[in-house]
């Protein structure tokens, strides 16, 4: 903590401060002793080229005799507070990873203060977000500084210039030695179905508009349901979507196994064709249910599959199209028989 004069010249610090003001304290100093309100610096990396990130928040203190004005800088070393923050993943990963990065110009610089990116850099995550490439948030494919194939997402800080990156490389999202994750995985990638499926519908009008369009269009998609699918079949839960009428979409491998039959004689059928009576009026009850109430629900269903009479725990959620109405709904079940 420094008391600075209103000339943003140190009055008193603490003991363990040492140094002269820098200048982003100073400027940022006589911003709140002007305006009366308090100011922070954003983060800044001092004179030294290894030294701390530093976050500094300026407060003014004015008495009631004109002239005796000063301020009260809190000095923040982001190292080993903001910074760290981010350095920690919620979820067990060898390669994901978050990081703030700012544009300078037509550059691209990290709170690390490492080497500057060019904004022109083509398929970089954070370079595509803020050229307006790709929306802010939504999770895409592309590449990292090192060139690596990452999937990750971009948002900006309100207030600040930083951009908030999270990424994690492709390939670890694909590994074998993930295949006790998918659960989680595919939940998350099915919650965004929704999403995806909005999106898909707004880009196949657009390629209407000319053949070459229409043909990059039709190969982004394929590549995205090809990743998906990827990532559904190398799950042990069954997975699927339907349509407002109950017809299946799509489902994937466990789904096809379970049910004993591929899934081109799935696909366009509701659950009247492939379960018993009794059983399909049941499933259909669930799914009306949750496109009528327009939420993720949670139940548990007996059916007689592939493996004899299994009970499951589905959890199903609503599918909306471009114009936020329900279309359909997607699920997952897994068999908790044992």
């Amino acid at each position: 903590i420094w008391v600075l004069d209103e000339q943003g010249r140190r009055l008193a610090a603490d003991p363990a401060a040492d140094g002269p003001v820098p200048p982003e304290l100073q400027a940022v100093a006589l911003r709140a002793l002007a305006s009366g309100q308090p100011v922070h610096t954003g983060l800044y990396r001092d004179a030294s080229p290894n030294g701390p990130v530093w976050l500094d928040v300026v407060a003014p203190l004015v008495e009631a005799t004109p002239g005796a004005r000063a301020a009260v800088a809190l000095r923040i070393d982001a190292q080993r507070s903001l910074l760290s923050d981010l350095e920690t993943w919620p979820l067990p990963s060898r390669t994901a990873a978050t990081l703030l990065v700012q544009r300078v110009g037509d550059t691209l610089v990290g709170s690390q203060g490492r080497r500057p990116l060019p904004l022109s850099t083509p398929d970089n995550l954070a370079a595509r977000a803020v050229r307006g490439e790709v929306p802010f948030g939504r999770a895409v494919r592309a590449t990292d500084v090192s060139g690596r194939s990452v999937i990750g997402a971009v948002r900006p800080l309100s207030g600040t210039p930083w951009y908030l990156v999270a990424r994690i490389e492709r390939s670890e999202v694909l590994a074998p030695i993930l295949l006790n994750a998918v659960w989680i995985v595919a939940a998350g990638l099915l919650a965004m179905l929704g999403t995806v499926f909005a999106a898909v519908r707004a880009r196949d009008r657009q390629a209407l508009q000319t053949a070459r369009r229409h043909q990059a269009e039709q190969q982004e998609q394929l590549r995205a349901r090809a990743l998906l699918q990827a990532i559904a079949d190398a799950s042990g839960d069954a997975i699927f979507a339907k349509d407002l009428q109950g017809r299946y979409l799509v489902c994937n491998r466990e789904a096809s196994r379970l049910m004993g039959r591929p899934a081109e004689q799935i696909c366009g059928h509701d659950d009247r064709a492939i379960f018993a009576p009794a059983q399909a009026a049941a499933l259909m009850a669930n799914d009306a249910q949750v496109m009528h109430e327009g939420r993720v629900l949670s139940y548990e269903e007996t059916l007689d599959t592939a493996d004899g009479t299994c009970v499951f725990l589905a959890t199903k959620g609503p599918l909306l199209d471009d114009d936020g109405r329900v279309a359909g709904l997607f699920g997952i079940s897994r068999d908790i028989t044992q």
